[in-house]
C-alpha cells in the first residue's frame, strides 16, 4: 500500500495498537503458541480499519466498545483464515508455514477454535445497550460465512461453476463481515439507517474486490509480496474468479481443454514427481487463460469494483472529511499486494 495521508495514519495507527493487545500470556503454551504465532504475523487489518472508519462518518472513535468491536472481529477473522487454510490444505500464509503445516492439523482446529469463542468473549465486555442485537448480527454473519466456505468446498468436487455460483460463495464467504464491520458502528451508536444500504453495498462490493484480488494474485503475484504460494488455487483445484470467468468465455474446445486439466490429480506432496507434476499443470493453465485474456480481464473487472465502489462512496449521507478518508483507503485497497 502507499503512503497513507495522516488522517488516515492516524486509524491505522489505532488499529495497530488495539490489535497488538490480541496475544494471549496464558499457561498451556502448546495451546497458545500456534496461536499467538499466526496473531504475530499481522495482516493489513483491514476489516477492522473499515470498521474505525465508519466510526469516524459517526464522529466517535475512541471508547472501550471501539476497542471490543475491533479486537471481536480480529479474532473472529484469524479464526476464519487457520480453518480456511485447514480445509485448503495451504501450507503458506502471510509468508510462513500455516498452523496445519507447522503443528498439526489438530492444533489448527483448536487454534481456530479457542479465537472463535474468544471473539464472542470481545462482544459481551460492548457497553452499549445494543449490544445483545449486534451480537445476533454478528451470529448470523458467522453463520453466513460457514455457508460460504461449505459453498466453497462443494465447489471443489464441481469441475463446472458459473460467475453467480462464484459470487453467492463470496458474497457469503468473504464480503459478510466486511459488511459486518461496516455497519456495526451503526448497529451500536445511531438509530438512524439512512446510510445502511448503502454502507452494505459497500461492503459487499469490497468483499468481491478483495476476493478476486486475492484470487488474481494467487496465480499472477509475488510470492514474497503475497506471502502465499503461486498456484496454491490451481494445485486444490479451486473454483476462482478466473476459473468461473474463463469458462465463462472460453470456446467449447478451450472450456473442455481447461476442465480435464484443471482436475488433473497431482502425485503427494511427498513425492519426488509433485513439484514437476504441478508446476507442467500450472504451465497449462497459465496457457489456457493467457489465450483467452484472462488476465486482462480480471485485471479490468478489480478496477470496475474499486470504481463501483468510491461511486457509492460518494452518495454516503455523510461529512466530506471522512468521504475523503474512505475513498483514500479504498483507492490504496486496489493497489495492495496483499
Amino acid at each position: 500500500m502507499s503512503k497513507p495521508s495522516k488522517e488516515l495514519d492516524h486509524i491505522i495507527s489505532l488499529c495497530n495498537n488495539i490489535t497488538n493487545e490480541m496475544l494471549f500470556k496464558k499457561d498451556s503454551k502448546s495451546l497458545y503458541d500456534p496461536i499467538n504465532y499466526i496473531l504475530a504475523t499481522k495482516g493489513k487489518n483491514i476489516r477492522s480499519i473499515l470498521a474505525l472508519i465508519s466510526y469516524k462518518m459517526l464522529d466517535y472513535v475512541s471508547s472501550s466498545d471501539v476497542k471490543n468491536l475491533i479486537l471481536a472481529i480480529e479474532t473472529f477473522h484469524n479464526f476464519t483464515l487457520i480453518h480456511d487454510d485447514l480445509m485448503d490444505n495451504a501450507l503458506v500464509r502471510r509468508g510462513l508455514s500455516t498452523i496445519n503445516c507447522k503443528w498439526s492439523n489438530s492444533q489448527a482446529v483448536l487454534s481456530g477454535d479457542v479465537l472463535l469463542m474468544e471473539s464472542y468473549g470481545y462482544l459481551l465486555n460492548l457497553k452499549s445497550p445494543n449490544r445483545l442485537k449486534l451480537i445476533q448480527v454478528f451470529n448470523d454473519t458467522a453463520i453466513k460465512i460457514c455457508e460460504g466456505q461449505q459453498l466453497d468446498l462443494d465447489m471443489q468436487d464441481s469441475r463446472v461453476i458459473s460467475l453467480q455460483d462464484y459470487y453467492t460463495m463470496i458474497d457469503l464467504k468473504t464480503s459478510e463481515l466486511i459488511v459486518f464491520s461496516l455497519i456495526a458502528p451503526w448497529k451500536l451508536l445511531s438509530s438512524k439507517d439512512k446510510n445502511i444500504d448503502i454502507i452494505k453495498n459497500i461492503g459487499y462490493n469490497l468483499g468481491r474486490l478483495f476476493q478476486i484480488q486475492d484470487d488474481y494474485l494467487d496465480l499472477y503475484g509475488d510470492m514474497k509480496k503475497t506471502g502465499k504460494l503461486v498456484g496454491g488455487d490451481v494445485m486444490e483445484q479451486k473454483k476462482t474468479f478466473l476459473y468461473a470467468l474463463a469458462l465463462d468465455q472460453a470456446s467449447l474446445k478451450i472450456k473442455d481443454e481447461l476442465i480435464h486439466i484443471y482436475h488433473d490429480s497431482l502425485p503427494d506432496k511427498k513425492s519426488d514427481t509433485h513439484a514437476n507434476c504441478f508446476n507442467n499443470k500450472l504451465s497449462k493453465v497459465l496457457s489456457l487463460y493467457d489465450s483467452i485474456g484472462i488476465k486482462i480481464a480480471v485485471e479490468f473487472k478489480i478496477t470496475k469494483l474499486g470504481q463501483s465502489t468510491l461511486d457509492l462512496i460518494s452518495k454516503l449521507n455523510i461529512n466530506i472529511a471522512t468521504k475523503k478518508i474512505l475513498k483514500e483507503f479504498i483507492t490504496m485497497i486496489l493497489h495492495r499486494d496483499l
